[in-house]
């Protein structure tokens, strides 16, 4: 069994007869004791427990660095109660508006709204929630009074490290003397817990209890970046690691309010454009390096600079600001963490070449150059300018790969100086492909080295979802452009080229059968050269642009504004959460959940994506989900309104046909 009982699995097959929630073991076993030796694992188990049975979801309103938030979303999280999440700004002051004091005078967070009913304080908020769980309110009469008594000093003890935190972060963020006092107030709660989770796994105890809902989430942030106070008691840092393991919905919860107490105390800052090569690079080093300086930055995406200014560093904490991203690196990493004097040298020696030659002629000169203009143009005036001003950086950076001694500067360790180059060159392939290196092997041979890390491969999603995002844009706008201008181009009949195994090909396939449209239809290799419509002078390869290119004129036209309002938002949003989640799905159920979770809970309040009528926003989506369930026949099995939603599409006769179409043609679904 593990760290911990999972729950139970659903059976796919059913998906669409599925109407009940599944629900965690109702017995609420506790995870086995687990072993004190590492983990392999990076699976996180949930434990089963038994949610507090509503037929209507309540509200539990926080923040997610108020640790007695934190306790009680934690909980949440972990038993599925039905419950949902409502953030609370506390810098804006939303607790002590009117709105907020009228349903709770105390004008505290965390509070619980259920129907009628509300309560305030973590611990009373706990024991409601926990009320059926056996295993959080223990029968046992001498459990139960273990548990009152931590919670009666709970407050005064542990609930201290919250006001050396909020002192550190917030107050006086280059204080020390005040650190020190403040750990030296909570030095004696925090030797004795060391010594008891020496012997216990948890607080109580070998059982998880609501003792340690309330404890962690205080004692934690002791460990967070900017503090890292717990070096001599390891054995409470020992149960943090526990609890990330083995327990559900800790580590979400810690990743969390690290990411809220980054953005507010600005320990060190990074900002700059998400397309600027040297911003790209520095947030790929913080996100790749685990215990570096770096790992203390929060980086912050600035859309309203101009992709060519340079990365900010800020540290907050020395008054002090850098320019550059060699400038940057250097002070996250120590000078790229070379030691050596040869290491050093080749350290020196690139950052003159960098600012000299890489980034001024094939960011600047060859990328930027490239990305100012419309998407069908990138790639050929990306392989001119190369050709005028880029070949002699590209030749010089060729020149240097080819004398390194592994795959990367510094033989089997990826440095920041990696960084730095394959960040340039992915954006070359990028826009103008890998024939853009063909008289560079060395730059071609030393991309392959990274397509393995994922790290890198999610940042460079980001990359290719933005230039996705500028193609559907303007795509959409050219569709809309020639639907405007009425061209007809009906002498020729239109081709379409689709793949089986491409959603977006299902989608517009889907649409033509359904307005009974007639072209030519032409089966290609490639999932990713589909689909293409083209119509005399229209050449579209959006999914989005082609939908709104087919049903000008239609029945599935957007009647009104604000129906093509709906419709749009949703384009917009697509690119970002439900396209390709089929793939998405192959780095974990936990990276889909939340975009699936959105759609169920839209799908309760109304009968398509856009409303009560269906749309093309439906045909965009529907198949997405689809051929996430061929993937995964477990991926939608407790989703129950996305379950109805298709089963609503099944109806369709259209619809229908297209599914017999594909399963006709299973073979070719994973076809690239």
């Amino acid at each position: 069994m593990g760290c911990g009982a999972g729950k139970p699995k659903h059976d796919a097959s059913e998906r669409r007869q599925s109407t009940q929630k599944i629900k965690p073991d109702e017995k609420g076993a506790q995870p086995d004791k687990k072993p004190r030796v590492p983990k392999t694992s990076n699976d996180a188990v949930l434990p089963s427990a038994s949610p507090v049975a509503k037929p209507d979801r309540g509200k539990i309103r926080g923040h997610p660095i108020n640790q007695p938030s934190r306790s009680v979303q934690w909980y949440v999280a972990w038993s599925d109660a039905p419950f949902d999440i409502v953030a609370v700004d506390l810098e804006k002051g939303e607790h002590k508006e009117a709105s907020f004091l009228d349903r709770h005078p105390g004008g505290e967070v965390p509070v619980l709204e259920d129907g009628d009913f509300s309560v305030s304080e973590s611990t009373a908020i706990l024991q409601y929630l926990a009320h059926d769980n056996p295993q959080m309110m223990p029968q046992d009469a001498k459990k139960m009074a273990q548990l009152r008594a931590y919670m009666g000093r709970h407050a005064d003890t542990v609930r201290k490290c919250s006001d050396l935190c909020f002192r550190r972060y917030l107050q006086a963020p280059n204080d020390e003397q005040a650190v020190k006092d403040g750990f030296a107030a909570i030095k004696p709660t925090l030797d004795y817990y060391n010594s008891i989770l020496e012997t216990n796994d948890y607080i109580l105890g070998d059982s998880l209890s609501l003792a340690d809902f309330l404890f962690a989430p205080e004692v934690d942030q002791l460990h967070f970046p900017g503090l890292n106070l717990l070096s001599n008691h390891p054995h409470i840092v020992d149960y943090f690691q526990r609890l990330r393991e083995c327990i559900g919905g800790y580590a979400d919860n810690v990743n969390l309010a690290q990411k809220e107490v980054k953005k507010m105390s600005f320990i060190t800052k990074v900002t700059g454009h998400p397309m600027n090569q040297g911003y790209r690079a520095v947030e790929l080093y913080i996100a790749s390096i685990e215990g570096a300086d770096g790992e203390d930055a929060h980086c912050e995406e600035n859309w309203e600079k101009d992709v060519t200014d340079d990365v900010i560093l800020l540290v907050s904490a020395e008054a002090f600001e850098a320019h550059g991203a060699t400038a940057v690196m250097a002070y996250l990493t120590d000078g790229f963490a070379s030691q050596s004097k040869k290491e050093r040298a080749v350290v020196a020696g690139f950052n003159a070449e960098y600012a000299e030659l890489y980034y001024p002629m094939l960011f600047v000169d060859c990328v930027v150059q490239s990305l100012r203009e419309p998407t069908h143009l990138m790639s050929s005036k990306l392989h001119q300018q190369i050709e005028e001003k880029g070949s002699g950086a590209l030749s010089k950076l060729d020149s240097r790969l080819q004398t390194v001694s592994g795959p990367f500067f510094f033989g089997e360790s990826c440095t920041a100086i990696d960084f730095l180059c394959i960040t340039l060159l992915d954006m070359l392939v990028a826009i103008g492909g890998l024939q853009c290196l063909d008289k560079f092997p060395a730059c071609a041979g030393y991309i392959e080295c990274f397509e393995k890390m994922p790290v890198y491969v999610s940042e460079k999603g980001r990359m290719d979802n933005f230039l996705a995002k500028k193609r559907a844009k303007e795509q959409l706008q050219n569709a809309e452009s020639h639907i405007a201008k009425n061209v007809d181009s009906n002498e020729t009949q239109p081709l379409l080229q689709h793949h089986i195994g491409s959603p977006g090909s299902k989608s517009v396939i889907w649409l033509l059968t359904t307005l009974g449209l007639s072209v030519k239809r032409e089966l290609v290799v490639r999932r990713s050269d589909a689909p293409r419509l083209i119509d005399g002078e229209v050449d579209l390869s959006d999914p989005a642009a082609i939908l709104v290119y087919l049903s000008c004129g239609t029945l599935l036209e957007p009647p009104s504004p604000k129906a093509r309002a709906l419709v749009h938002q949703y384009f917009g949003l697509h690119m970002n959460g439900v396209h390709d989640i089929s793939r998405k799905i192959k780095q974990g159920t936990e990276v889909v959940a939340p975009i699936l979770q959105k759609y169920d809970e839209l799908l309760s309040t109304q009968q398509y994506i856009a409303g009560d009528n269906l749309s093309l926003a439906d045909f965009l989506f529907a198949p997405e989900i689809e051929q996430l369930n061929q993937i995964d026949e477990s991926a939608l099995g407790q989703y129950t309104k996305l379950n109805k939603y298709l089963s609503r599409l099944d109806l369709l006769p259209a619809y229908a046909s297209l599914w017999s179409e594909c399963n006709g043609n299973c073979a070719l679904v994973n076809t690239e």
